[in-house]
C-alpha cells in the first residue's frame, strides 16, 4: 500500500500559523480597499467656485462635513447661502449622480434646504 509521509505536530502548526497570517493580510487588504474607497466617493469637486466661496466667507475646510453641518452654517450666513444658490441650481442640472456625493454636491443640497426654509421676504432673487 502507499505509505503516507510523517507530519509532525511543528509543521502542523507551523502550516496553521501561516494559514493565519494569510488571512488575516487578506482581511487587512479588504479593510484597507474598503477605506479608500469611501475616502474616494467625496473627492474632485472640493475645489469648485461654489465650494471655494463657502470658505472663503469663512466656514473653513468643507471637505468631509456632512450636509446638516454644512446646513446649520448656511443658516447662519444667510448672504453666502443667496450668493450660492444660482450657481447651486446651475450645477446640479447636468451633473452625474456622484455628484450629490461630492463636496459641491452636498454644499447645494444644504442651500437649497436653507434656501426653501428661508422666509420669502428674505430672499429676493431679483
Amino acid at each position: 500500500m502507499f505509505s503516507s509521509p510523517e507530519v509532525t505536530h511543528d509543521e502542523v502548526s507551523s502550516m496553521k500559523t501561516r494559514e493565519r497570517t494569510r488571512i488575516s493580510l487578506l482581511l487587512l487588504l479588504g479593510m484597507w480597499q474598503l477605506y479608500g474607497c469611501k475616502q474616494n466617493l467625496r473627492r474632485g469637486t472640493s475645489s469648485s467656485a461654489i465650494v471655494e466661496t463657502v470658505e472663503q466667507a469663512g466656514a473653513g475646510p468643507l471637505d468631509g462635513l456632512d450636509e446638516a453641518a454644512i446646513q446649520m452654517w448656511l443658516n447662519a450666513h444667510l448672504e453666502t447661502a443667496k450668493q450660492i444658490s444660482p450657481p447651486c441650481k446651475q450645477a446640479g442640472v447636468g451633473a452625474s449622480a456622484a455628484w450629490a456625493r461630492s463636496t459641491e454636491g452636498i454644499v447645494c443640497a444644504a442651500d437649497a434646504q436653507v434656501m426653501f426654509t428661508m422666509p420669502t421676504n428674505l430672499y429676493k432673487p431679483y
